[in-house]
Parts: C-alpha cells; sequence; structure tokens
C-alpha cells in the first residue's frame, strides 16, 4: 500500500457504484473522489467513509475523517504519471 492507495483492490472497483461526498467537503479533491458503496443482502446502500476511490482510475485510497493528504498525493502521482506519459508521444 503506496500513499494509501492498495492496487489489490483497484480491479475490484471497476464495477463499484461511488457516492459523491457531501457538498459540505469543500477541498478540490472530492471533484475526484467519491466514497465505495455496497449493498447488504436487503439491498440497502452501504456507504465505507474510511476509503476512497478515485473517479478517474478506479483505486482505493485511505481516508482519515478530514484529511485529504492521501487523496491530493495520488492526484499528484497520477498527474505526474500522465504528464511523462504525454511528453513521450
Amino acid at each position: 500500500m503506496a500513499n494509501g492507495v492498495d492496487e489489490r483492490a483497484d480491479q475490484l472497483n471497476k464495477n463499484c457504484e461511488i457516492e459523491d461526498a457531501p457538498s459540505t467537503f469543500k477541498a478540490v479533491v472530492w471533484q475526484h473522489f467519491g466514497f465505495p458503496v455496497s449493498r447488504n443482502d436487503k439491498g440497502e446502500k452501504q456507504t465505507d467513509k474510511r476509503q476512497t476511490i478515485c473517479k478517474s482510475c478506479r483505486a482505493t485510497v485511505a481516508y482519515n475523517s478530514g484529511n485529504t493528504s492521501n487523496m491530493r498525493s495520488h492526484l499528484y502521482i497520477t498527474t505526474q504519471k500522465s504528464s511523462e506519459h504525454n511528453n513521450l508521444l
């Protein structure tokens, strides 16, 4: 798990439902992240607020109530990789 990202879980997130963050969450990173949603046996929605999912690449990123550092790091790293790739083209 590097920078709060669990690469093994990424494959599981491809079809995962994502719930947007509440409108009271003002940090810009929330435009790119949401909370994973699962359904219990009764079909009721359950949101896991201990982790977030990147809306672009579906990576799972740890979230500790109010701390968006892991999400910011993920965006920075993926943006850097994307820029390096584009420079090679």
